[in-house]
């Protein structure tokens, strides 16, 4: 009898291995009884596990198919077959190794995913400890990324955008001035844009909340206002910028593939994404002098951290700070540096060369009566 009371039969080759099993299998549950030893987690596999993720929680995921295409690929062909118990670190190892022509951020997501499934297995009771996966190591951010690097090329985008239709011209201006993610523009209704006070309140993306799940709160900058009030008298729609039928767009929708592919070629720029007209804005606050900080409320990041990769395109940020700490090398002859309140301030040039160290400022190594007065008076 197991501790719940029911029964087990297990078959071994003699009896004498099979009396042993048995004392073994009494003081195990003698044990779970009075607590001192936790109950064995049922015999599951990991693809009943992946089953139950998919089922339960897969629907809840943001990108449910690149989850789902990670595990059909990668996890179930490995540990598909495997107790989840009798995964352990060596194995993980394994699996790993085996994926060493994957790039890191893909090993990283594969990784990721299998401690995910993990962690249900330990909260369901399957598994009692998980092995302790170490993850590669990936760079927050890249500074490499593509944007519009010119006012002239902004205009060639929106002239040809224009050329397609005035939807593709305000879709584009809005991405350029307004740093939002093409979903966040898909789903953008006229009642979340404020023409008067001139904001716009970014609360969804597609159909549902937006990446972060809070709402924010955008302005309408100078270049985008005349645009979206010719394109408001134009657009009968709820949507900011509907399909053909008025109704939202979807993630493949023509104007953040096709079409936008269309406008890049035609107005001889070098190959760009959607999404790096949100580079291009933020780009664009920084090199005019645009405070980061700002810049990570009207991007929407969690973490400034995120919003920093664009501070080196800041090449004067520090011009003004250059002199804060002093203005002339500290040290030299005719130079005194007082330190008032912990804070340096500028040298400032003696009237005459000091006679002995301590109108210097300076411990003599005979100490002079006459000058503690200077002394007190010196760097401290």
């Amino acid at each position: 009898m197991d501790e719940n009371g029911k029964r087990r039969s297990e078959t071994y080759a003699t009896y004498a291995e099979a009396k042993v099993a048995l004392a073994r299998h009494e003081t195990e549950v003698d044990e779970i009884k009075r607590g001192v030893r936790l109950p064995s987690p049922p015999t599951k596999t990991f693809a009943e596990l992946a089953d139950y993720w998919v089922q339960n929680r897969l629907p809840h995921k943001r990108s449910p198919k690149d989850d789902l295409s990670i595990l059909r690929r990668h996890l179930l062909p490995a540990f598909g077959s495997l107790l989840v118990r009798d995964i352990t670190l060596d194995k993980v190892d394994s699996f790993v190794a085996s994926k060493g022509e994957a790039h890191r951020k893909s090993l990283h997501n594969f990784l990721t995913l299998l401690i995910t499934l993990l962690r249900l297995a330990v909260d369901l009771g399957w598994l009692v400890n998980m092995p302790r996966i170490r993850k590669p190591k990936l760079a927050r951010w890249s500074k490499e990324f593509a944007y519009l690097k010119a006012d002239d090329e902004i205009r060639r985008l929106l002239l040809a955008a224009r050329e397609e239709s005035e939807l593709h011209y305000a879709l584009y201006a809005t991405a350029i001035y307004t740093g939002l993610r093409a979903g966040e523009l898909a789903g953008l209704l006229w009642t979340c844009v404020d023409l008067e006070k001139r904001r716009i309140v970014v609360e969804r993306s597609f159909d549902q909340c937006t990446k972060s799940g809070r709402v924010r709160y955008v302005p309408i900058f100078d270049p985008l206002l005349p645009i979206l009030i010719r394109w408001r008298l134009q657009c009968t729609s709820e949507f900011v910028f509907p399909t053909a039928v008025g109704t939202g767009q979807s993630r493949s929708a023509r104007p953040f593939q096709e079409d936008f592919r269309r406008c890049i070629k035609r107005a001889g720029l070098p190959r760009l994404r959607f999404h790096d007209l949100r580079h291009s804005f933020a780009s664009l606050w920084v090199m005019c002098g645009g405070d980061v900080f700002k810049l990570k409320a009207l991007l929407g990041h969690q973490d400034v951290a995120t919003t920093q990769r664009y501070a080196h395109l800041a090449a004067d940020a520090f011009t003004a700070d250059l002199g804060r700490l002093g203005t002339q090398e500290p040290g030299q002859p005719g130079q005194l540096v007082r330190i008032q309140n912990g804070r340096g301030t500028a040298p400032e040039i003696a009237s005459d060369l000091p006679k002995n160290s301590c109108e210097a400022g300076v411990a003599s190594p005979q100490p002079d009566k006459n000058c503690g007065a200077v002394r007190k008076e010196g760097v401290r």
